[in-house]
């Protein structure tokens, strides 16, 4: 994938003129991180902001007992390091590779730069906090309402590409890191907990699991049965209208 392409793709880019899609690109880097590499701790000075292209990145802090509080897994098209264009000058958590995986990194510079000088690049940040805080809501309420089994569902509906959102074209395998132990621990629940709801949602909607790989055959029936506790039907990052 091209780096312009990308950029396009991803959110805070969205409807930039070319001129300032081709000046990011021009100070853009491509990085191939192995698995299990670290990428930054919480006290390195963010230089760079990062989107994945491909893999699973996880990020995390270590607790006073000396587990780790798993913040996010990113995969395609995740964003991290935004935090620091806002005040702080460090990361403030751990960013590990936990797949093999490729980054696009710019400079956190440029892109204060770029705020600076193009409205349509601040308003677009502007409009990516608001989606972030968006889904911190989502968060709270799913873990209020959903059981384990629609949370396991509408985490797998984040990656359904929009081009299968309609329902009629067919969603590409989805495939999770090999640690499904990671996912258990960003949806709050034990590894065994996990195993157990992904079988009640395999018994309640058409998704197949071979290992690490889902496939899910019909978006709508995943759609229904993880969302009916919520307020709003997937995709409801993107969708302002409530439940009838």
């Amino acid at each position: 994938m091209q780096t312009s392409e990308l950029l396009h793709q991803v959110p805070l880019f969205n409807g930039l003129d070319e001129q300032i899609i081709d000046h990011f690109c021009a100070h853009t880097n491509q990085r191939q991180i192995k698995k299990g590499t670290m990428i930054c701790a919480p006290d390195d000075v963010a230089h760079n902001f990062y989107i994945v292209q491909s893999g699973w990145v996880k990020l995390f802090r270590d607790t006073q007992d000396g587990q780790e509080a798993v913040l996010d897994i990113l995969s395609t098209f995740g964003m991290f390091g935004e935090n620091s264009l806002f005040g702080k000058s460090d990361y403030g958590w751990y960013a590990e590779a936990v797949e093999d995986t490729t980054l696009f990194s710019i400079p956190v510079s440029i892109l204060k730069e770029a705020i600076k000088n193009h409205q349509g690049v601040a308003v677009n940040m502007i409009t990516a906090m608001s989606e972030h805080r968006r889904k911190l809501d989502g968060e709270i309420e799913r873990f209020m309402l959903q059981n384990a089994p629609q949370r396991v569902g509408c985490f797998l509906l984040k990656l359904v590409p929009q081009s299968a959102w309609d329902g009629e074209t067919p969603c590409p395998p989805i495939n999770l890191p090999y640690n499904k132990a990671l996912v258990a621990t960003r949806l709050g629940m034990t590894p065994e907990t996990f195993s157990r709801a992904l079988k009640a949602l395999k018994k309640n909607t058409d998704i197949t699991v071979k290992q690490s790989t889902i496939h899910i055959d019909d978006v709508d029936s995943l759609t229904s049965y993880s969302c009916q506790a919520c307020s709003s039907f997937f995709p409801c990052d993107g969708d302002d209208e409530e439940r009838d």
